[in-house]
């Protein structure tokens, strides 16, 4: 009896030391509690629409609309326009993520054209190219008035002349 129980002890350590001694094949799990248990961020809209046309969007288009009354002068002023560009082509990205989007179709669209506008911008301010610049003046405007005519109510509706007072 003490024999067998001796047999099997040995059969036990000797699986054992094969198990520990032969090379692993998977990596060994590392993820704590704490990262399986934490939350994946989403994103989320802080301002309204308007307040994100009026604060940021206008403002950077501007700069690219506008670029034939003040053109860079330096390699600064380059620098501002191309970070400016490259914030219009992010910015139609950000129009893209949930929340933000109306649809998923005409939206997305609408928001590519914006995408497409900017990083092209981005390249010919990156080239310091005023005329390629100015020449993407009718593909911001498109990308633009395609949104608006579709998701601003009275969009391109002039309101009815106010005759004066007789």
């Amino acid at each position: 009896m003490r024999a067998l129980g001796l047999m099997i002890l040995a059969g036990l350590t000797l699986t054992q030391t094969s198990q520990a001694q032969a090379p692993q094949t998977q990596a060994p799990q590392t993820q704590t509690p704490a990262a399986e248990s934490t939350p994946v961020p989403t994103p989320r809209p802080v301002g309204t629409m308007a307040e994100l046309m009026v604060r940021v969007i206008y403002p950077y288009s501007d700069a690219m609309f506008y670029i034939g009354r003040n053109p860079p002068r330096n390699d600064v002023d380059w620098e501002e326009l191309q970070g400016k560009a490259l914030a219009l082509a992010e910015f139609g990205n950000l129009l893209m993520m949930p929340g933000r989007a109306r649809d998923q179709d005409r939206w997305m669209r609408d928001a590519r054209l914006l995408v497409e506008a900017g990083a092209a911008a981005y390249k010919a301010t990156k080239d310091k190219n005023l005329e390629a610049v100015l020449a993407l003046n009718s593909q911001l405007v498109d990308s633009c008035t395609s949104c608006h005519m579709h998701y601003r109510s009275n969009y391109g509706r002039r309101p009815p002349a106010q005759l004066p007072p007789q």
